[in-house]
């Protein structure tokens, strides 16, 4: 395997992806989606009538259009209307798929899960001694993932390891274009407010987002985690397998 040792300089922010990277997979694959397809039913049951809903199903619509899914008569019952919903969003998360307005339902469905006990976020305990650490060196950590901002808060805000929030300076989403894109790095620099984007280091367990983010001028890092899908085995990135492991490059 070929790869490059990481430009070490001044580190402002670290940016981090979520699953595979401070979060095993196996706790997003085997509980939090799970979780979701089981209980959006009951979800949508509940909260049909209210706005949120409301407007994260008409936002859906033009995915459940495009995707093929069979769209009820408008003659139909609202339980029949209910149902051929539900059975699409199940199909949709099966498929993981990346609908911005898709996070948005599962933040609000892992929003009670969390609120009732009945999640626990779990994350890498080298993920949380080097998030204090930084903090404390004056650098800034965000997070970017493809779930909704509101999921990533409620996951930081419900690990094993208590309330982590307070460590975390911002969330970015799909809002800011999709991961693989160097235009969405580009956006979250502005965001922050870094102009010199050599000064922000970008970890992930996927190749095509490293890439995009070194493209965009991050600083980018390959994470090698139990459950992480096998990366190229020809790229040009630092390989960690802890998040101990980058300081060293910072």
């Amino acid at each position: 395997m070929v790869h490059r040792r990481l430009r070490v300089g001044r580190t402002n922010a670290v940016i981090l992806d979520i699953e595979g990277t401070i979060a095993p997979v196996s706790f997003v694959a085997d509980v939090l989606f799970p979780y979701a397809m089981r209980e959006v039913r009951r979800h949508l049951s509940d909260t049909w009538h209210l706005p949120e809903t409301k407007a994260c199903v008409a936002d859906l619509q033009r995915y459940l259009d495009a995707d093929g899914y069979i769209a009820p008569c408008p003659s139909s019952s609202e339980k029949q209307m209910l149902d051929s919903v539900a059975s699409a969003l199940v199909d949709m998360m099966a498929k993981d798929k990346k609908y911005t307005p898709l996070k948005r339902l599962q933040g609000a469905i892992w929003r009670r899960g969390y609120r009732m006990g009945e999640l626990v976020a779990e994350v890498y305990e080298d993920f949380v001694s080097s998030l204090r650490r930084w903090t404390c060196q004056g650098i800034k950590v965000y997070i970017y993932s493809s779930g909704s901002r509101e999921a990533q808060g409620l996951l930081f805000g419900h690990t094993q390891y208590g309330d982590l929030r307070r460590y975390i300076s911002g969330y970015f989403d799909t809002t800011v274009g999709a991961k693989n894109d160097l235009h969405s790095y580009a956006e979250i620099a502005l965001s922050i407010g870094e102009m010199d984007k050599d000064k922000l280091v970008f970890a992930t367990d996927v190749f095509a987002e490293a890439d995009a983010a070194s493209q965009a001028g991050f600083r980018a890092v390959l994470v090698v985690r139990p459950g992480n899908k096998p990366l190229p085995d020809v790229h040009e990135f630092p390989l960690v397998s802890s998040m101990s492991e980058v300081d060293a490059l910072l």
